[in-house]
């Protein structure tokens, strides 16, 4: 394995890239601090009356990073369907494993506030069980982590991504752990230095608003220490991933190199920016579109806050009518008094809001909008919403703005790519055994054990899909009529199946409105002959078929044929009736697919 950088070349550059990324990350710092305010950790000792940018970010999140996703995975061969709706399922479930929702969250996240959201992906190494990021995993197991931007550091002279020609990430782990893992050298671990000395003199961190900038004392009880991996993209398409110590200081060889054991059209590391900027691989973080006019309407509004609490109304009058104006301020509410000369006493008020501050405000919160891609509209909280029916309100929502449709597609690029990571894990891990449920046109399923010997693609053969399940807020009346329009379509759906010979296949419509609807019952209500065959060629049997009386149904009721063992059983396979469990249920399913019409495959 030749590495076109050695360590202290390779150190050199890290130390050269710290300081060209140091404004962007005071930039994102100062994004930070705007967003959490005064009320978290140290207070900074400004008030933020009106906090547009943490209300614009607040509502982008969910839209761009919804806890809910749908995986997809596409075959680029027929015969490779049924594998594919496997993978689809299991890869869901392996997101829901890694909680990739929360890291994909995060690096979103510092993809509005800062130029880049970064995710580090690859597999665990070292003991049987090893604890990453507080959590225990098992030794070989897939993991995608959010990496603070305060910690990635990359190749100083790359104009954009292709250019790069290495990136990386820096990480605090205990000494006694690295120790325990067998990876490094004991001697050269001994030797790094303490973390609480290592982080002394640094830049405060984003990471450290919550300890008031008391970074030093939390890493004295337990002994830390800082490493650095860096990925190196070699002239031979190799991509080598390094790990040295962060403090220069101490680099004199690598503690450990080895070639990265994951997707090469990937990488380790997946990044996602929202502003790009020609010519510059850092984006410009998307708050600052907006954060000059964000703090000028803060301050506006705090000085309207400010001058309606000092002004005060004050009883004037002129000298030598003393008795009057004592008898006006004795005399009860609607009272009536005597007095000389009323015109001598009058209300005067003092200070008070500026005339011109609240059409100020108005139009200003039309530019935040203009700026932020009609961040109110986005979130339905716009005034000029008051007054329309639901019906107009949906129709709204539906054009929130080219802007935040952009930044979608962003988002859902970035997703794209780390579940191409997770597509590779399930078609290349050789140890791999996953129990899962194949469904079948019809509502009929079978229950399968995905393994290496009963796999059938390879990563090449397959696309990796990712559909954002967006969080709704729908009148019922809009929700009921959705459903209603759905099921009257149908009939003219199934018509026009069987009008076209199955050319225009109606299942295919039910799985669109069941995604975009966020209604799975939608997909369920079909019924297809494929399941005969499937069901035929895997069982040895037909099973009742829709409308008949009713009966088991296999991958419903596992007793549902001799010999089929309870899926609640982990790893159970189905058995088939000769005897023996069924252990390329993947491969049945798909001869039976290929062998079907192109109408019923589809």
């Amino acid at each position: 394995m030749a590495l076109m950088l050695g360590p202290r070349d390779l150190q050199e550059a890290v130390e050269i890239a710290d300081v060209v990324l140091d404004p962007h990350r005071k930039v994102r710092r100062s994004n930070w601090r705007e967003y959490v305010g005064r009320w978290y950790g140290e207070d900074d000792g400004k008030r933020r009356v009106l906090n547009l940018l943490a209300y614009s970010v607040g509502v982008l999140l969910p839209f761009l990073a919804p806890d809910k996703s749908i995986y997809r995975v596409e075959p680029k061969l027929v015969r490779l369907r049924p594998e594919a709706e496997l993978l689809s399922d299991l890869m869901g479930e392996l997101a829901r494993e890694i909680r990739l929702h929360e890291e994909e969250r995060s690096a979103i996240l510092d993809a509005i506030l800062g130029p880049f959201g970064v995710m580090k992906w690859g597999l665990r190494a070292g003991a049987d069980v090893v604890k990453v990021g507080g959590r225990f995993v098992s030794r070989g197991q897939l993991y995608g982590r959010y990496v603070d931007f305060d910690d990635w550091v990359c190749d100083p002279t790359a104009r954009n991504e292709h250019e790069l020609l290495w990136e990386g990430h820096s990480y605090r782990v205990a000494r006694a752990t690295l120790l325990d893992l067998g990876l490094f050298d004991s001697a050269a671990i001994e030797r790094l230095p303490a973390m609480a000395a290592a982080h002394a003199g640094r830049e405060d961190a984003v990471a450290d608003f919550s300890s008031s900038g008391r970074a030093v004392d939390r890493y004295g009880p337990v002994d830390m220490v800082e490493l650095l991996d860096v990925a190196v993209y070699d002239d031979d398409g190799q991509v080598y991933v390094c790990t040295m110590p962060r403090d220069a200081g101490y680099v004199t060889d690598y503690l450990h190199a080895e070639v990265w054991d994951g997707p090469s059209d990937l990488g380790p590391y997946s990044r996602i920016g929202l502003r790009p900027v020609n010519g510059n691989l850092l984006p410009a973080p998307m708050v600052t579109l907006w954060r000059d006019l964000a703090e000028g309407l803060n301050a506006v509004a705090g000085k309207i806050m400010e001058n309606t609490v000092e002004s005060k109304t004050i009883l004037a009058y002129s000298r030598g009518a003393e008795d009057d104006v004592m008898a006006i301020m004795d005399a009860p509410n609607r009272g009536a008094v005597a007095v000389d000369d009323a015109s001598q006493v009058r209300d005067v008020d003092i200070g008070g809001v500026h005339q011109d501050a609240a059409p100020f405000m108005r139009d200003g919160m039309g530019w935040f909008n203009i700026l932020s891609g009609n961040i109110q509209m986005l979130a339905g909280t716009s005034a000029d919403l008051a007054s329309k029916t639901a019906r107009e309100f949906e129709g709204l929502m539906s054009n929130q703005g080219l802007q935040v449709n952009d930044l979608s597609e962003r988002c859902d690029t970035f997703r794209v790519r780390n579940a191409g990571h997770m597509l590779w894990e399930l078609t290349t891990d050789p140890l791999i055994r996953r129990p899962g449920i194949m469904r079948i046109p019809g509502g009929h399923a079978l229950q399968v054990e995905y393994s290496a010997d009963a796999r059938e693609g390879d990563y090449w053969q397959f696309l990796a899909r990712v559909f954002r399940v967006r969080p709704q807020n729908l009148d019922p009346g809009v929700r009921s009529r959705r459903l209603i329009e759905a099921v009257s379509l149908i009939p003219q759906l199934v018509q026009i199946h069987a009008t076209t010979g199955g050319a225009v296949p109606f299942q295919t419509f039910l799985r669109m409105f069941a995604r975009e609807w966020d209604m799975p019952e939608l997909a369920e209500i079909n019924f297809d002959p494929m399941a005969q065959m499937l069901l035929e060629s895997v069982y040895g049997s037909i099973p009742p078929v829709q409308g008949s009386p009713a009966g088991p149904v296999p991958g419903m009721n596992p007793q549902a044929y001799r010999g089929a063992r309870p899926v609640s059983s982990p790893g159970a396979m189905p058995r088939a009736p000769e005897g023996g469990y069924q252990t390329n249920g993947i491969g049945a399913a798909q001869s039976a697919y290929a062998g079907a019409s192109g109408a019923d495959r589809l």
